[in-house]
């Protein structure tokens, strides 16, 4: 669930609303298709490492409880084998942030949201436009997008202000 989360950038809610038939596509070509905020539906490209985990996942839960997944299933399941509910996602993702060490950086009730804004923060330092993280997220307009990457450019700024060269550069120039 969280690999999904970070991996596709899907809203708590379309996770928890995702089904079998939600995969579409063979292994190398799968999508995820969200239905997203407002009644948009969207589809968004599956990775190969991330397609893998999910079948490992499918594969142990069909193990667990002997299940057939119909397309209609729910895709993800609580340890009962029944849909998985909000509350039960947010205490998995703060078990898993706690675990990582890092719950102390993410606001209380911001968690599962906080791994949308990594994904897509990550495709914006990684070079995609506004155009394409809004598809992606389900954004109505590029607006809510180019959030992403006008914090990675001040960021970069920061990180170039940090440099020890530009530092040294400033102490010789006498700035």
């Amino acid at each position: 669930m969280l690999a999904t989360l970070l991996c596709t950038g899907v809203r708590s809610a379309e996770l928890l609303e995702l089904t079998a038939g939600s995969l579409a596509g063979r292994s190398g070509d799968r999508r995820l298709h969200v239905h997203g905020k407002g009644g948009k539906n969207r589809s968004i490209p599956i990775e190969d490492s991330l397609d893998a985990l999910i079948q490992d996942y499918l594969r142990s839960r069909r193990e667990r409880f002997g299940e057939r997944l119909p397309g209609s299933e729910p895709l993800f399941v609580d340890h009962r084998g029944e849909r998985l509910q909000r509350g039960g996602l947010q205490y998995l993702v703060r078990q898993s942030l706690r675990a990582a060490g890092v719950s102390d950086r993410v606001q209380p009730g911001a968690m599962v949201h906080a791994l949308r804004h990594t994904f897509a923060t990550r495709l914006a330092e990684d070079g995609a436009n506004a155009a394409e993280i809004a598809k992606l997220l389900g954004h109505s307009s590029i607006n809510s997008s180019q959030t992403y990457i006008d914090v990675t450019a001040r960021e970069q700024r920061m990180s170039v202000r940090a440099n020890r060269t530009l530092n040294v550069l400033g102490e010789l120039s006498g700035g």
